[in-house]
């Protein structure tokens, strides 16, 4: 299976390049010069992955990967950007990245980081599916309880348990 990856950038010549390593590497990639239509399409898409731009014109890279948060769309965001200095990275990641790349990037870096971090949202996917499926086993066990409990009886300490677990959180 082929991962989706948006990239936004509004450099012209860096999002080609991009794009066609990230290609060559075997994604699947969607570009986008600006980060005003990033929302929409990560609603209607899903990306695996997006790379985004920190300085652009219009919306920057922050304000949209805040949006992207505030909206609680939880698709992995790696930042792309020129500025080396600590306070950019710390707000990037404060604002909910996931990791960032400092442009010119090296070729094997980029890869490395872009597999790095598909690799990590896909254990994170299985840790939440598999909690899920966790949770949906003990609903099961306590429907299984409250339909022995109609035909045999149960205590009231016991039906209260159970009760308390139909409750939503």
């Amino acid at each position: 299976m082929t991962n989706d990856i948006l990239l936004i950038d509004d450099d012209n010549v860096i999002r080609k390049y991009t794009a066609q390593l990230l290609e060559a590497s075997g994604y699947s990639v969607v570009e986008l010069d600006s980060a005003e239509g990033m929302i929409q399409h990560v609603r209607l898409h899903n990306p695996d992955l997006i790379l985004l731009d920190y300085h652009m014109p219009g919306m920057d890279g922050l304000a949209a990967l805040r949006e992207l948060r505030a909206k609680r769309l939880s698709n992995p965001v790696i930042m792309l950007t020129g500025d080396s200095g600590q306070r950019v990275i710390v707000q990037c990641f404060r604002e909910g990245a996931n990791d960032y790349i400092h442009k010119p990037y090296d070729e094997d870096y980029l890869i490395l980081i872009v597999g790095r971090t598909l690799e990590r949202s896909g254990i994170s996917l299985k840790n939440a599916v598999y909690s899920l499926l966790q949770f949906a086993r003990h609903r099961d066990d306590c429907q299984i309880a409250t339909d022995i409990d109609c035909t045999c009886g149960m205590s009231d300490a016991v039906s209260k348990a159970v009760d308390a677990t139909k409750t939503p959180t």
